[in-house]
């Protein structure tokens, strides 16, 4: 069974057309659930017969997560709105010295919307920074850093009705997500 304690100190604030919610964060978990490379022989050969060399088991492990992450948002006009997240996450094993297996790097997206009374569209951006403090003992890869765009649009012709598009990837730019 999983444990943790956790401290959270957050503020939230709004100026005028200008909202701030930050927020840090530390977490200390005992028994916390990770995938660890598995060491029956068998897993393993069926697993390397199947293609992957490296299966996982699943395991516990004392850990630590610590981070920051905050919600902004401006209205620009009685139309126009700009809304974004930043996030920031560390995740450590506290029984070896080792990061914690699929953490997501820095990252952060802001969304540039137009809305009407009975429609909006927006433009979203999504960056991730490069990702290297990885899991050795996951033989978990490096990755790099990545920015992405994308449309969204709601229309209510009536009440009952809803109509929902979007592209995303509007630049179909190839990117290897850390996770």
């Amino acid at each position: 069974e999983e444990r943790s304690n956790e401290i959270v100190v957050g503020i939230t604030s709004d100026i005028g057309n200008f909202s701030l919610s930050p927020q840090v964060f530390y977490r200390d978990v005992s028994d916390y659930i990770q995938g660890i490379p598995a060491t029956d022989p068998v897993v393993i050969a069926v697993s390397t017969a199947n293609g992957d060399p490296n299966p996982l088991q699943w395991s516990n492990v004392d850990a630590k997560f610590y981070g920051a992450d905050m919600d902004w948002g401006a209205t620009i006009t009685p139309n126009w709105r700009l809304d974004g997240v930043v996030s920031y996450v560390r995740g450590e094993r506290d029984d070896i010295n080792d990061d914690l297996y699929r953490i997501a790097p820095l990252n952060g997206s802001a969304t540039l919307t137009y809305s009407r009374s009975n429609w909006w569209a927006g433009l979203e951006g999504v960056g991730y920074a490069k990702q290297n403090k990885v899991s050795e003992t996951n033989a978990e890869q490096k990755s790099s850093g990545y920015a992405l765009y994308h449309l969204y649009g709601r229309y209510e012709p009536r009440r009952d009705v809803t109509i929902r598009a979007g592209v995303r990837n509007i630049f179909d730019r190839f990117y290897k997500n850390n996770l």
